[in-house]
């Protein structure tokens, strides 16, 4: 079995926050950056051949969405157009047939955009 992950999930809020973020995270709509660290070795210590695929388990609001799979140079992943709600990501390497350890979940909150404040006016007259 291929040794777990780390896993970190972060909100963008701006294309200046991190290098080269897909086009559409323009800051138009909410994205959410994964990004881990590779295992290089198995469970009981041997090297790993090759791993062949990453894949990311999305849960939101409880609600398990679908796997995604992420190419094996992949060290990095973008949600693009993340719905509001409670986000819960996992990953796990694939090497082979073999299903590496799922990651201690990531999770990040979108929240729904607010009306902004309204400016009262009161006056005696």
């Amino acid at each position: 079995m291929v040794k777990g992950l780390i896993l970190a999930a972060f909100m963008l809020f701006s294309s200046a926050i991190l290098a080269a973020p897909p086009a559409e995270c323009d800051g138009t709509v909410k994205c959410v950056r994964l990004s881990w660290v590779a295992p290089t070795e198995r469970e009981d210590g041997t090297a790993i051949n090759s791993i062949n695929r990453f894949d990311i388990h999305h849960t939101a609001n409880n609600v398990f969405q679908g796997v995604i799979q992420s190419e094996a140079t992949s060290t990095e992943y973008y949600l693009v157009d993340v719905a509001p709600g409670n986000h819960t990501l996992t990953i796990r390497a694939v090497e082979g047939e073999v299903l590496g350890q799922m990651s201690a979940p990531a999770s990040v909150a979108i929240l729904q955009a607010q009306i902004g404040p309204i400016t009262l006016t009161i006056q005696v007259l």
